[in-house]
C-alpha cells in the first residue's frame, strides 16, 4: 500500500507538471516564420498565414491563402508536452503533405508569453518554427 501511493504521487506530479505547460500552449498561434534544412521562409510573403489553435489535449493547423482567402491546408490531432518535450499525433490530414497516423517530435522552449520556438527533425532535416500568440480572429486574413 505504502509503495501505491508514493507511486500515485509521482504520477501525479507528471500529470500536473504537463498540464502546466500546456496551459502556455492553449489559445491560437500564427506562425511568423520558420525554417527548413536551412532555408527561412516567412509565410506572409509566400502569400499564406498559417495558425495552430490549441485546446488542453488537441490541436488543429489551419493554412489560408491570403489572395484567394481560402483554407487550403488543415491537419489535427493530439498532442503532449513534458517539459520541453512535445508530441503530438496525427488524427486527420485534408492534403497529402502532413499523413493522418503520423507522430511528431519537438523541443518547445517559449521566449515569453506570446512567442514559441519548436525545433525538430522534418524526415530527417533540421525544421525550426517560431510562433506568436495570434491577436486577432484567424480568418481575418486583412491583418498582417
Amino acid at each position: 500500500m505504502k509503495y501505491l501511493a508514493t507511486l500515485l504521487i509521482v504520477l501525479s506530479s507528471f500529470v500536473v507538471k504537463a498540464q502546466l505547460n500546456s496551459d502556455k500552449l492553449i489559445g491560437t498561434w500564427e506562425l511568423s516564420e520558420f525554417s527548413y534544412n536551412g532555408n527561412n521562409v516567412v509565410p506572409q510573403i509566400h502569400g499564406i498565414k498559417r495558425y495552430k489553435l490549441y485546446t488542453p489535449t488537441h490541436f488543429t493547423v489551419l493554412e489560408i491563402n491570403l489572395q484567394t482567402k481560402v483554407i487550403t491546408t488543415s491537419f489535427l490531432g493530439t498532442y503532449t508536452l513534458i517539459d520541453s518535450n512535445y508530441a503530438e499525433r496525427i488524427i486527420y490530414s485534408s492534403g497529402p503533405q502532413v499523413k493522418a497516423g503520423g507522430n511528431y517530435l519537438a523541443k518547445v522552449s517559449f521566449d515569453n508569453e506570446d512567442t514559441m520556438v519548436m525545433v525538430a527533425k522534418l524526415n530527417g532535416l533540421p525544421m525550426d518554427e517560431r510562433w506568436k500568440k495570434a491577436k486577432s480572429d484567424p480568418f481575418d486574413t486583412t491583418s498582417k
